[in-house]
């Protein structure tokens, strides 16, 4: 490049240099940096738009799921009030009385029952002390009785008193009492049932119970169970609803006997027909046919799954160990179901089919359950009973 080049481009870098000080100039950078401001504040725009939309997408999955969580306990509420209203019925239906405690002895609900046998309005009661209803002579036992429940956590069976009339006269009633425990396992009150004796000193009543009920276990025996069964049978033909019958086998119970001796072999028999009981509601029942052989009535099921849970809960607590005069004794029982209408209409008919259910438990493993099946059944190896028959 020659001088003269040289020098025509210096005069062409200074005019540039003096054009950006012109005015037009200024403008031109003012111009570009209010646009380049106004792209900063359009992202900052678009960044909080998207920072809305993601806000309100978040608030409307809040509320859809609160929506889904109203529906689910409308739900759990309708079938709560469902089952209470069974439960109600149940209870309402049944010949004894039906009470809880508090803590304290006062009493927080009483079955219309109450009216008949005592003559007395049941929210008159609420709140009253049971004991100021029992005979002065009859409270220490009634007492007794009490303090066994709560020491020992388990229903109690039988304990007989005087119990005052509307009219002033004293009543005999026989009472069985549980426990009431919260979520959290903890004794909230108890729950019993009063039959009424009348008049009647408890002697009278003591012929009716070596009649009715098994002597080692305090349950019902055959007949008086049977004659539940019937009952349930008639009020579930009339409401539409569903029992259920199991039938129960202790697994092995021989052998206790034969290594522990006999008096263990009550003892763990005993404590079997408690465990039953707690694993049980109010309005079930549960007897003692013979032995090792148990049976439970639940009333007012609603399907097979809810009364396998029922089932399960007792095989469970029958694998618990039992601790007998200082021997830890482990049993399993076996567990055969029937279900009515599914089963079966008659007392006979359900008790044939729940044993045949037990049958096939017993053929599996220890601490089986099986719900009958037909098609079970026709696949079984027969007993030697019907061999024996065939072959004749």
């Amino acid at each position: 490049m020659d001088a003269t080049e040289s020098m025509d481009c210096g005069h062409i870098t200074r005019a540039l240099k003096a054009m950006l000080h012109w005015p037009s100039g200024r403008r031109l950078r003012a111009e570009t940096g209010a646009r380049l401001r106004a792209e900063a504040a359009w992202r900052q725009a678009e960044a909080r738009l998207d920072q809305a939309h993601q806000q309100l997408a978040a608030a409307r999955r809040a509320d859809e799921e609160r929506l889904r969580l109203v529906d689910a306990l409308g739900r759990l509420e309708h079938e709560l009030h469902a089952s209470e209203q069974r439960l109600r019925g149940v209870i309402e239906g049944t010949r004894d009385a039906v009470y809880t405690l508090d803590l304290d002895g006062r009493l927080r609900y009483v079955s219309p029952r109450w009216q008949a046998m005592l003559g007395r309005d049941p929210a008159s009661l609420l709140g009253q002390s049971h004991a100021w209803l029992i005979h002065p002579d009859d409270q220490p036992a009634s007492q007794a009785f009490v303090e066994r429940v709560l020491a020992s956590r388990h229903c109690q069976h039988g304990v007989e008193y005087r119990i005052r009339h509307a009219d002033g006269a004293w009543r005999w009633q026989r009472s069985d009492l549980a426990p009431l425990l919260d979520p959290a396992g903890r004794l909230s009150g108890l729950i019993g049932v009063a039959h009424d004796l009348g008049g009647h000193e408890p002697g009278d009543e003591r012929s009716f119970r070596r009649a009715h009920f098994d002597a080692l276990t305090d349950l019902p025996g055959r007949c008086l169970f049977d004659d539940r069964l019937c009952q349930a049978l008639q009020l579930a033909e009339r409401r539409g609803g569903r029992i259920a019958l199991l039938q129960i086998d202790l697994d092995r119970f021989r052998d206790v006997n034969e290594r522990w001796g006999l008096t263990v072999g009550d003892l763990v028999l005993r404590e079997v027909a408690c465990r039953l009981q707690a694993s049980l509601r109010v309005s079930d029942s549960v007897g003692r046919l013979g032995s090792d052989d148990f049976v439970v009535l639940l009333n007012e099921v609603g399907c097979e799954a809810a009364v396998l849970q029922v089932a399960d809960k007792i095989r469970r607590s029958l694998d618990e160990p039992f601790l007998v005069r200082a021997h830890q004794i482990t049993l399993s029982g076996c567990i055969g179901v029937a279900l009515c209408p599914d089963h079966g209409l008659e007392g006979a008919e359900l008790s044939r089919q729940a044993a045949l259910a037990l049958r096939l438990a017993k053929a599996g493993d220890r601490g089986n359950v099986r719900v009958f099946s037909a098609l079970q059944l026709a696949d079984r190896p027969p007993a030697p009973a019907e061999r024996l028959a065939a072959a004749a």
